[in-house]
């Protein structure tokens, strides 16, 4: 079989040629909603599945989409309220006063794209109202497989996951909270989206901790299961909110 440079897959902007959009409905995002939405901004829309079946379910629920792949917005066009193609520092006057009436913001695994993910936040937490919930999903550069990878020199670039070739920035979950903190937002919730196997079903919140954690020729030593699940989880999933101070 033929070698296929991953970077082929790459154009003179550093995105994918042909991008593939999943038409996942992210079905898991809803047990972080304090409250059922109803002005609902969609970064980073795509095509817009996430959002339409949330319009599907909330029938009162209106959708602001936000995307810069033309292709993807034309779909997501036929699918939700409103769609905006350019990013959300370059909105016009009349779409900054409509973000005064967001309740609800989905930021899903988009921000990893991101040169400055930072100012994005930033601008939220200035311009969103105080109770408006921010859902943002987030892969974990901590995974342990890619620890095991790293250890052998391995950073292999992928067409998507948790190494997709367009990522820019990468985030621990330690750096994934801080980077809330500096820019305007508390952590109301966190899940961390663990896949299962035999190897880690012996771990839970009940075992004794700490513990040791053998994995091919690497030994860590994990604090609590708190660290456990940072160690396994592909990705996280929190709800923030502006801070008070």
């Amino acid at each position: 079989m033929a070698y296929t440079r991953i970077w082929h897959s790459l154009n003179e902007t550093g995105t994918h040629s042909t991008p593939v959009y999943s038409e996942h409905e992210r079905l898991e995002i809803r047990g972080h909603f304090a409250f059922p939405p109803q002005h609902l901004l969609d970064i980073g829309c795509a095509q817009g599945s996430v959002s339409a079946a949330l319009k599907r379910d909330y029938p009162e629920l209106s959708v602001w989409g936000i995307e810069l792949n033309t292709e993807a917005a034309d779909i997501a066009q036929k699918r939700l309220d409103v769609v905006s193609r350019h990013p959300l520092t370059e909105l016009t006057p009349n779409e900054l006063t409509e973000l005064a009436n967001i309740d609800t913001v989905l930021l899903l695994d988009v921000l990893e794209h991101m040169y400055q993910p930072w100012q994005t936040l930033q601008f939220l937490s200035q311009h969103l109202p105080k109770h408006a919930q921010v859902i943002v999903s987030l892969p974990n550069v901590m995974h342990i497989n890619l620890l095991r990878d790293l250890s052998h020199g391995d950073w292999h670039y992928k067409q998507w996951g948790s190494l997709d070739v367009t990522h820019i920035r990468f985030f621990t979950p330690y750096e994934m909270r801080k980077m809330f903190y500096e820019t305007g937002f508390k952590v109301e919730s966190i899940s961390h989206q663990v896949l299962q196997t035999e190897a880690n079903q012996s771990f839970s919140a009940d075992s004794v901790y700490p513990q040791w954690l053998e994995f091919e020729h690497m030994k860590l030593k994990v604090r609590d299961f708190e660290h456990w699940c940072d160690l396994h989880a592909v990705g996280l999933i929190f709800r923030i909110r502006i801070a008070d101070d």
